[in-house]
């Protein structure tokens, strides 16, 4: 037992389930690219709800203001194929020129895919390097987090792709983002399961594993949340994601360190990858 309170239900009985990095910590180390699996934060699992967490005190908004990620830039046109496949998912219930913001929208590449489909897109990036990125493609990016400004009522729809594992309140946030949308305003959320067979295959050497995730949802903790924060769930489903093919297989490596080899192809070459553990979710406003 400790003095945590879940984050999803608000149990106290809360467990320390692995010890992690306390000190020393960069914002290199929240690199998205960053590939040293099984190396995260102390994490701490909710006996009720079985959530896993990370609650000691990191300052977050400082490691992701001041990350930069060139391997992530680098990998920008395999990771476009990805944003353009939501895009064009999301469309299908969007009206014309809707207004609409991506959460955590790194360089902006959501947000180029839903302007090369007509709407009114902005990005919303803490990291100023990525933001900087996004807007010397003309885009249209807010650098900071939702704390940071006012948009009652403002967006028809957002979406937060690989975010919500990333931060300490997602509670706060999901109210945050019920705010920021219009009445029949709807959120597409995208984040890896912790119930999915790779996890339990791979325990904590699964690449999800990571110093700059903070939360670690089963489909069933994310649906309580979003249900808890006002949204009824409209559609679920397991994305697929397109990553450079040396990308994939240098990460494969990691699980055999006798290796000593780096692929590298070009960035050209992308392959689909779906394992069945990310979890993406259409939830409507109610």
């Amino acid at each position: 037992m400790c003095n945590f309170k879940c984050w999803i239900c608000n149990s106290l009985n809360v467990s320390k389930i692995k010890n992690g990095l306390d000190k020393n910590i960069t914002p290199n180390d929240f690199n998205i690219t960053d590939d040293r699996y099984g190396v995260t934060l102390p994490i701490y699992k909710c006996m009720d709800c079985k959530f896993e967490f990370c609650p000691e005190s990191i300052d977050l908004n400082r490691m992701y203001e001041f990350m930069e990620d060139d391997s992530y830039v680098e990998s920008s046109k395999s990771r476009l194929i990805q944003a353009k496949k939501i895009a064009k998912y999301s469309d299908k219930i969007l009206k014309e020129n809707t207004k609409l913001l991506d959460i955590g929208c790194g360089s902006g590449l959501l947000v180029k895919a839903f302007k090369d489909l007509n709407h009114d897109s902005y990005g919303l990036e803490p990291s100023k390097f990525l933001a900087k990125e996004g807007m010397l493609d003309d885009l249209k990016i807010y650098q900071g987090t939702l704390e940071d400004y006012d948009f009652s009522n403002e967006f028809s729809f957002i979406s937060l792709i690989d975010v919500i594992e990333h931060v300490q309140n997602p509670k706060e946030l999901l109210n945050q983002i019920n705010e920021a949308l219009d009445e029949k305003g709807y959120l597409l959320v995208i984040t890896p399961r912790r119930d999915s067979f790779f996890r339990f295959l791979l325990g904590f050497k699964w690449w999800h594993y990571r110093i700059a995730h903070v939360g670690y949802f089963s489909k069933k903790n994310l649906f309580d949340m979003l249900e808890d924060s006002g949204f009824d769930i409209v559609d679920h489903k397991y994305p697929t994601w397109f990553l450079p093919l040396d990308y994939i297989l240098n990460r494969i490596l990691k699980y055999f360190p006798f290796i000593k080899y780096k692929f590298n192809f070009s960035k050209e070459i992308s392959l689909p990858i779906n394992l069945l553990d990310s979890c993406m979710v259409l939830a409507k406003k109610t």
